[in-house]
């Protein structure tokens, strides 16, 4: 399983978490049904690691999307689901677009590259 899908698999996945969001890769189209959430790549950057072996550091934002700014049980599910499977929290924000409450939460997730 590829690094998308087990993010996306983590998430989706996660009953308590769908019960409260929507969950979407890359595009939520269907803005009606919000909460939601949304999973975009934001990059995939090969490297060594200190060892030698060569790695893939991927860092994705989570995007949750709500109309009275209720982000924090929603989040604490994500990183939950993201935590198990080994990814970083590396930053977030807040904003407010056209009645929406958006909180951005970057992460990031080593993987080894398989020859």
């Amino acid at each position: 399983m590829d690094v998308r899908e087990s993010i996306y698999s983590a998430l989706s996945g996660d009953t308590a978490l769908t019960a409260l969001a929507s969950v979407y890769m890359n595009d939520s189209k269907d803005s009606t049904s919000l909460p939601a959430v949304v999973v975009s790549i934001v990059d995939e950057v090969p490297r060594f690691a200190d060892d030698g072996e060569l790695i893939t550091i991927t860092r994705f934002q989570i995007t949750i999307i709500t109309r009275d700014a209720e982000y924090d049980t929603i989040e604490s599910y994500i990183k939950k689901d993201l935590y198990d499977i080994g990814a970083t929290r590396v930053m977030s924000t807040e904003f407010l677009n056209e009645k929406k409450h958006y909180r951005v939460v970057q992460f990031k997730i080593l993987n080894e590259v398989k020859e």
